[in-house]
């Protein structure tokens, strides 16, 4: 049986023996200590719960490469389907390589920031997504992290998706600050491809912008996908006569 018990309520904590049920007295020098450094401790893992996110992240980059290869084969996996099931992207089994791919990965190579596919519905665009996880899935100094994209923004769909990797609550504050040191760090690079992007998707445009601000990094690359019909409304301002920072 465990002999101490720490109850607490955020702010202030106690301990109790766990025979007695009483508030431990302390007796010995080495009581006192361990109340000091149960405090420290605590002080510590209640004002710096985001460095703690941080520094884990930021530990080991193959921690978080290999998260983001399980989140993006998860994505893959959950929309792939049969050849004849239209209302999926992906079929199992089945990927035509495309010249996009090649030029998408081309630019990457060059250090291109900021990559968009366009074409009409049902024209690839999604695939040739898959096919650049796939070519640079085994590269241990790149990877891809694939989202869908949705009216919650970038952030907080990075922030659910680490959250559930690391069973630790992550905030999209939190998500954003990794994403800006990994950006200016020299370890690895991060790609972030979103597909599917709609003009109603006011956040992730704003959040698109953001990211290709002076604040994050050239470690950070972004690939959207959308239909050309969609082009000008994410990379022109609404007047459509000036590009958005993205743009």
């Amino acid at each position: 049986m465990t002999p101490l018990v720490i109850v607490s309520n955020g702010k202030e904590f106690k301990i109790y023996d766990t025979y007695s049920g009483k508030e431990w007295e302390f007796v010995e020098k080495t009581d006192k200590a361990l109340q000091k450094l149960l405090e420290n401790t605590f002080r510590v893992a209640t004002s710096t719960r985001r460095d703690a996110i941080q520094k884990l992240m930021n530990s080991n980059q193959q921690h978080w490469i290999d998260a983001f290869k399980q989140i993006s084969s998860g994505l893959i996996n959950d929309r792939a389907g049969d050849l004849k099931d239209m209302m999926v992207p992906y079929v199992n089994n089945f990927l035509l390589p495309r010249h996009a791919t090649k030029n998408a990965l081309d630019a990457i190579g060059a250090g291109k920031r900021a990559i968009v596919i366009s074409g009409p519905p049902l024209s690839g665009k999604s695939n040739v997504l898959r096919e650049l996880f796939l070519k640079i899935k085994e590269n241990e100094n790149l990877t891809i992290l694939m989202l869908e994209s949705s009216t919650d923004g970038i952030f907080e769909t990075l922030s659910n998706q680490l959250s559930s990797f690391l069973d630790w609550n992550v905030s999209a504050d939190d998500a954003r600050e990794w994403i800006r040191r990994v950006s200016n760090g020299d370890n690895a690079d991060l790609i972030i491809a979103l597909d599917g992007i709609d003009p109603a998707h006011n956040k992730i445009i704003s959040e698109l912008n953001e990211l290709v601000s002076s604040r994050f990094g050239s470690a950070l690359r972004l690939i959207i996908t959308l239909d050309d019909s969609a082009l000008e409304a994410v990379t022109k301002k609404p007047t459509g006569r000036e590009y958005t920072p993205f743009g």
